[in-house]
Formats: structure tokens, C-alpha cells, sequence
């Protein structure tokens, strides 16, 4: 059996990876993950929005400001990834 997910979660996904192997390194703006990881910004900003709202990436406004994980990524699960991009429906 093989897993789908949506092209969002798959984005949130790749996104929570980036951030937790640039993890210490303080906040990272959105449009440089975008950016670096080959994503389109718009898209990625409003994954970033979901993200934020189920308290997996924090943050933070003005010049020094970007975003970061919100908690250790060994305490994120994939379930709570697809809930917070695809809600209920994801499943």
C-alpha cells in the first residue's frame, strides 16, 4: 500500500524537513524556503498560514522575523501535517 498525498501536503511536508535541518539557525523567510526548495512563494506563504494556525511553525514579524518550527520535529507527526493543510478530508 502506498501513501498519496496532496501537492499541499507534500509542499508542508518539504517545507517542515527544510526547516528542521536549518533548525538553531534562527528565522528563515518564506521567500527564501520558497525559494530554495523550488516552490511557488503565494502557495507556499498560505501552507505556511495552515501550518502556523495548527501551532507547528511560529512566526515572527519585521526585519529579523521569518518563520521556524514551532516544536521539536521528532513531536510532529504526518497526521497532524495533512489535518492542518487538508483538514479531516485529507485522511
Amino acid at each position: 500500500m502506498s501513501l498519496m498525498f496532496t501537492k499541499g501536503c507534500q509542499h508542508a511536508i518539504r517545507a517542515l524537513i527544510y526547516l528542521a535541518e536549518r533548525k538553531g539557525s534562527g528565522p528563515l523567510k518564506v521567500k527564501a524556503v520558497s525559494a530554495d526548495l523550488d516552490l511557488p512563494y503565494p502557495y507556499l506563504a498560505k501552507i505556511i498560514q495552515d501550518l502556523a494556525r495548527r501551532n507547528l511553525v511560529s512566526s515572527q514579524k519585521g526585519p529579523g522575523g521569518g518563520i521556524s518550527l514551532a516544536r521539536d520535529p521528532a513531536k510532529i507527526s504526518l497526521l497532524e501535517i495533512v489535518e492542518a493543510v487538508d483538514g479531516s478530508r485529507g485522511l
